[in-house]
């Protein structure tokens, strides 16, 4: 594959949007944010774009919420626009072929495998889950 690959991390900042092209392809599209703590304590953000297509849009359009902290790996791109006031913009999106929830928030934190999720994942947590907690 051509192209910058990049892996990231980051919560997703408003609930994903699932929609279909012109030709019927599924399109599902959500932000996060990316930091670096830089050595002299100032972070750094910087915000990516990430969509998935088709069976990965569709798999993950009713588990994914706002809020909850992903993996992504995909191809990476800068995008430019004008927006409706003339103004030029730009930003990164991500072309995503990965993407698994690293946790929620609140009462939604047990989750169902994501499109992703590997057979040896799925067997670590359900051994995991038959270990008695403790208070």
């Amino acid at each position: 594959m051509n192209g910058i690959h990049v892996a990231a991390e980051g919560r997703i900042s408003a609930d994903p949007e699932l929609k279909l092209t012109s030709t019927g392809k599924s399109v599902l599209q959500f932000s996060i944010p990316v930091s670096e703590n830089h050595p002299d304590g100032t972070v750094e953000t910087t915000w990516l774009r990430v969509t998935l297509w088709d069976d990965r849009a569709n798999q993950c359009s009713g588990t994914l919420k706002k809020g909850d902290e992903v993996y992504i790996e995909g191809k990476l791109k800068l995008s430019e626009w004008t927006t409706q006031d003339g103004l030029r913009r730009s930003g990164l999106s991500v072309s995503a072929w990965t993407c698994e929830v690293l946790g929620a928030i609140g009462h939604r934190a047990p989750r169902q495998p994501s499109a992703t999720t590997t057979k040896s994942q799925l067997n670590t947590e359900a051994a995991l889950a038959l270990i008695p907690k403790t208070s």
